[in-house]
């Protein structure tokens, strides 16, 4: 929460950092929620790509239970 509080402008708009869980055929599954300041959700998905570096990224908490929108942190960064 450090980070969070911090005078970093990337970081002003983040209100929490929660975990996130589902169950989808099956298998059990947490991920990273990210909750903003006008209550919007983002899930950053590590265990789904094995790589700390390239998580999957959901546009919502919702999308992400349904596992549907993903994209790498990679491809929305543009590869930097």
């Amino acid at each position: 929460m450090k980070a969070i509080k911090s005078s970093n402008p990337y970081f002003r708009n983040i209100r929490s950092a929660i975990t996130v869980d589902r169950q989808i055929k099956g298998t059990a599954h947490t991920a990273t929620g990210i909750i903003m300041t006008n209550s919007s959700g983002h899930v950053f998905d590590w265990h789904a790509t094995l790589s700390t570096d390239n998580p999957m990224l959901f546009r919502s908490l919702l999308d992400w239970k349904a596992d549907k929108g993903a994209t790498t942190y990679e491809e929305f960064s543009g590869g930097n």
